[in-house]
């Protein structure tokens, strides 16, 4: 995969993102779309394995009126940011994608307000969100489906213009299961209740939780899915 080329289609694949979202006819003042992918192309190239995690949407604010206007930038913009270790959702997909990245387990890290320079392995993944659309109040089942259909297609094409080794899904794999392993395809590893992994043309596609849930433990949340992917 030639990194110079990959930019283009990073830049191409937002272009296409903008279009889509006007062909929708969700673009006004006050909403705009949120484009993904990668934050550095050549340390996600570099990186072993390449990982991507796909999210539900994108999170923006609600102004003090009340009113939501959100969207038009960038999730690389977010990742950039010397901050971007304090985000609840943010800190176990460092977490896991360090300790994938660095071959250890929760016990042997540190805590990332410790280390904030664990969070530059943000810049190494691919990270993209069902919906393009930012949200701003709790994600709707529904809202999400209506939203992996408005953007099926370009959901698709970003998976396989990554290429990734590893895929990560936040509690939404159900969405991708038919189009990527068929519906009734069973998983080759199963901890119920924790992950279950599939298999894919060699690339392996984790159904786990969404990173900032409460559920289990986030030391067997990390380790279940590092185990999967040393």
């Amino acid at each position: 995969m030639d990194a110079k080329n990959l930019k283009k289609l990073r830049a191409d694949m937002s272009e296409r993102i903008w279009r889509k979202a006007n062909e929708l006819g969700l673009v006004n003042e006050t909403c705009k779309p949120v484009t993904d992918g990668v934050t550095d192309i050549d340390k996600y190239l570099k990186s072993s394995p390449r990982i991507m995690w796909v999210l539900k949407e994108p999170w923006d604010d609600i102004d003090e009126n009340g009113i939501t206007c959100g969207g038009g930038w960038d999730m690389s913009e977010l990742f950039e940011k010397d901050n971007a270790w304090k985000n609840k959702t943010w800190q176990p997909i460092i977490y896991v994608t360090y300790g994938i990245i660095k071959r250890c387990l929760w016990k042997d890290m540190d805590w990332i307000r410790d280390d904030t320079g664990m969070a530059d392995v943000l810049k190494n993944i691919a990270y993209i969100n069902v919906s393009k659309m930012p949200g701003y109040t709790q994600s709707d089942s529904e809202k999400i489906r209506l939203a992996y259909t408005n953007w099926r297609d370009i959901l698709l094409e970003q998976i396989k213009m990554y290429d990734p080794q590893i895929i990560i899904f936040g509690y939404t794999f159900e969405l991708f299961k038919n189009d990527l392993v068929g519906i009734n395809a069973e998983p080759i590893y199963r901890d119920d209740g924790v992950i279950h992994v599939y298999e894919k043309d060699g690339m392996k596609l984790l159904d786990v939780y969404h990173p900032n849930q409460r559920k289990i433990s986030r030391e067997l949340y990390v380790d279940s899915i590092i185990k999967q992917c040393l």
